[in-house]
């Protein structure tokens, strides 16, 4: 099991050493070279390639004005017991030095970018070889990246990503030998293994597993990637992504004794991903350290105890520090993130600058990925201000809530259900959420293990939808919300507005063709109701949808759709010439359709809201909604839709009061447990009252929606008075966790601001109030009017 890392700093050039413990980083060489991108240990020595100095082009900003292919790489190594760095292969030998890997027996391998080669060599720098030379009119599509052997099958593997997210990255085996009569350009064993891939970049062989980092577009790029090494003349079979919602993935090392998996990426970042064999951190995943710097390559150590093998050097301090910025220990914190590690020379001379000026930094991180993963997150420097840390506490069970017992009234079936669905949010989604939520990106890799629930649809019969009764879709949305309101969110969109409104209102045909998908997660959806100028007043809706022969042609535009910018199919509702609204499903890649991502929110940041520019959209008649008439059957939709709001407002209070109760019961002041306070326990007690009444509230209000008894008063009410509490519970919850509530590891401070969203979203506070009090008075507070004498 792995004690240390040795990390390389692209921009300024440096490798460094993180030991996985406590977080500290060292400086081993100051100056790695021009570029630096793959790093091995082999025989006592680490080993490290670089790209060399690009050619600027000023005129051409980011990749595309940097020029790699002049001959100035090479490959260098040090002894790890010290001494100056050497050159194995001089630079200005090779072209641009990507990922090395060794075959433990002094042999280094790697592969030329730029050179459109995979070469290798002997650490002593004897035997250079090229091994596969692709052809340079290949241009792009023959630079090779990422590369490693198995020399127990004699068996090479490499990447060549193709364009930037261009989706024509492939995988390539061949024999480590050249065949016979052959020559390294004029190879007849290359196999294709995969095509068709984002951007594949650095390998990993570990047991019958070929791993590798993808630095292309999401869902499929910027991800951890792995599958079963291919038998001869066999195609790869579909990569299975461990890990998703990298910033630029690039380094790869896999430590299989502790079965954990560490990335790097363009951002600084370092994550430990779990794999599913393996005795180390049980089943969680987390950044373990931010670098202030670009990240490229990573290798483990080459000692048998787990550690480098090297000797005694002090620490640095000061200016030679590498300043680790621990995420969960520094809140809010903001790292540029450039789009690529070939950002120019004049960028790599400022962030030297800034380097040699920032000054002393360095944190210790508080817990290693070996060590500390199945513990939770990082948490508060303790009382004793030894530097080390308090564990967040691990959200409680049912229990904890459940004051009254009202599991029990549930089938076996649906407490099941509820169970999967609670496991599912703690195992997958807790632990690697925050970094997406501070980043605002939608955490793509989830969705097909989101889909693996079957819950898509929630109440929905058929068309291969659960069917869930009002109680169990109830159920399964609390629990969606208290992991995570961003995914609660996403699914509520997804099923309860978007699936919902082609279930209610589409013909027999349009549910054929639009929900299976749908219920597979295959195909997302989206609903575009709200306008810039319409929110509350919504029924005024301005977009247009003009027939033109066998199609609509919709104009105008909509504002905060949430999962806009990637979904399948959007319903737009529109204005026909009838003047009557009806919903259009306009489907991904449509000419006309706009939609733009808004950004700077502090709610929701996982959600993808976008403001929707419809230009000429031209929509299939066969894609109108065929029961879509008139706003009041849009408002059969939303009644759905607020009942599904009201169970996320629920879910993300027990998730602040569970947090809170565990807190108080472990974190000691003036030598007592928060929990012994007066105060604190009078707090608890109103957090669980809370509680209690509204899954009271709701049950019974879930009875009456099975039992078709229900009005959308009645829905309003639930909703308003649940974001009120629930904001209310998690301001206590953060209050009660002092400073440690604002740090995310907690996820209350994560909950605090999403409420702040559920409370808008579906009819704010005060609406929901009119609604309610229009139906108890008579009087119509929206706009006045004779007040109805029934009352």
């Amino acid at each position: 099991m792995w004690k240390e890392l040795l990390v390389l700093q692209v921009v300024p050039g440096k490798l460094l050493r993180l030991s996985l413990p406590d977080g500290r980083v060292e400086i081993l060489v100051e100056d790695a070279g021009a570029f630096p991108d793959g790093v091995v240990v082999e025989s006592g020595t680490v080993c490290w390639t670089t790209m060399g100095e690009p050619v600027v082009n000023a005129a051409e900003p980011g990749e595309a004005g940097q020029d790699f292919s002049r001959r100035n790489g090479g490959v260098h190594a040090m002894d790890l017991d010290g001494g100056t760095p050497r050159e194995v292969v001089p630079v200005g030998v090779i072209t641009t030095g990507k990922q090395l890997t060794s075959d433990g027996a002094g042999t280094l391998y790697w592969g030329d970018r730029e050179g459109h080669r995979i070469s290798r060599v002997r650490v002593d720098g004897s035997g250079l070889t090229d091994l596969v030379v692709n052809p340079p009119e290949e241009g792009i599509m023959g630079e090779c990246i990422g590369v490693a052997v198995d020399p127990a099958r004699g068996h090479l593997y490499w990447t060549q990503k193709g364009p930037v997210k261009g989706d024509k990255g492939r995988i390539f085996r061949a024999a480590l030998e050249t065949p016979p009569g052959e020559s390294a350009g004029n190879r007849s064993d290359i196999e294709v293994l995969w095509s068709g891939l984002p951007e594949p970049i650095d390998l990993h062989i570990e047991g019958d597993w070929l791993y590798w980092t993808d630095r292309g577009a999401p869902p499929g790029g910027n991800t951890l990637n792995r599958a079963p090494l291919p038998a001869a003349d066999a195609s790869g079979s579909a990569p299975e992504i461990l890990a998703g919602g990298f910033e630029e993935a690039i380094g790869l090392a896999v430590d299989g004794e502790a079965g954990v998996a560490y990335v790097s990426d363009l951002c600084g970042h370092i994550r430990a991903v779990p794999l599913t064999s393996g005795t180390a951190i049980g089943g969680r995943q987390r950044d373990i350290a931010t670098l202030s710097h670009p990240l490229t390559g990573m290798a483990g150590p080459g000692g048998e105890d787990g550690g480098l093998r090297r000797k005694n050097r002090p620490s640095r301090s000061g200016t030679d520090e590498s300043q680790v910025l621990i995420r969960s220990l520094i809140f809010p914190l903001c790292i540029k993130c450039p789009s690529s590690v070939n950002f120019g020379l004049a960028c790599r001379d400022a962030i030297r600058s800034l380097y040699s000026t920032e000054g002393t930094q360095r944190m210790n991180a508080t817990q290693g990925a070996a060590q500390g993963m199945g513990e939770g997150a990082l948490g508060a420097v303790s009382p004793a201000g030894n530097g080390q840390v308090v564990q967040p506490p691990v959200l409680g069970g049912p229990e904890e809530t459940d004051y009254y017992l009202l599991g029990e009234l549930l089938t076996e079936e649906q407490q099941q259900l509820r169970h999967r669905v609670r496991e599912f949010m703690d195992r997958e989604v807790s632990p690697v959420i925050n970094p997406y939520w501070e980043r605002a990106e939608f955490p793509h890799a989830l969705v097909p293990k989101l889909a693996e629930l079957g819950i898509a649809g929630f109440q929905i019969p058929g068309y291969g939808c659960p069917g869930m009764s009002n109680v169990t879709a109830g159920v399964v949305i609390m629990e969606l919300a208290r992991g995570d309101l961003s995914m609660s969110t996403f699914m509520g969109v997804h099923s309860a507005l978007a699936m919902t409104s082609v279930a209610l209102l589409g013909s027999e045909e349009q549910k054929q063709r639009f929900l299976p998908a749908m219920a597979r997660m295959e195909k997302i959806g989206a609903f575009g109701l709200t306008e810039p100028a319409h929110g509350t007043d919504v029924v005024k809706l301005q977009t247009t949808a003009r027939r033109d022969g066998d199609s609509y042609v919709l104009n105008g535009y909509k504002r905060w759709i949430g999962n806009a910018t990637f979904a399948d199919y959007v319903i737009i509702w529109a204005r026909g010439d009838d003047g009557h609204v009806g919903g259009y499903v306009v489907e991904k890649g449509t000419a006309g359709f706009d939609p733009q991502v808004i950004t700077g929110k502090t709610a929701l940041r996982c959600v993808q809201n976008a403001q929707i520019s419809l230009r000429d959209v031209r929509v299939p008649a066969e894609n109108k909604l065929a029961g879509g008439e008139t706003f009041r059957d849009t408002e059969k939709v939303l009644l759905a839709s607020r009942y599904c709001v009201a169970w996320e407002s629920i879910g993300a209070a027990i998730a602040g009061y569970e947090t809170a109760l565990a807190y108080a019961k472990e974190r000691k002041q003036f030598g007592m447990p928060l929990a012994a306070f007066q105060l604190i326990q009078y707090r608890l007690a109103r957090m669980l009252a809370d509680i209690t009444s509204m899954v009271c509230m709701q049950s019974r209000l879930a009875q009456l929606m099975d039992e078709g008894k229900y009005s959308m008063p009645q829905v309003a009410l639930a909703k308003m008075h649940y974001t009120e509490r629930a904001r209310a519970i998690l301001s206590d919850a953060r209050d009660m966790l002092g400073g440690n509530g604002i740090i995310l590891d907690y996820h209350v401070a994560r909950h605090l601001c999403d409420i702040e969203a559920i409370d808008t979203y579906e009819g704010t506070d005060s609406v929901q109030a009119l609604i309610v009090g229009r139906d108890i008075t008579g009087y119509n507070a929206f706009a006045p009017v004779t007040p109805n004498p029934s009352h």
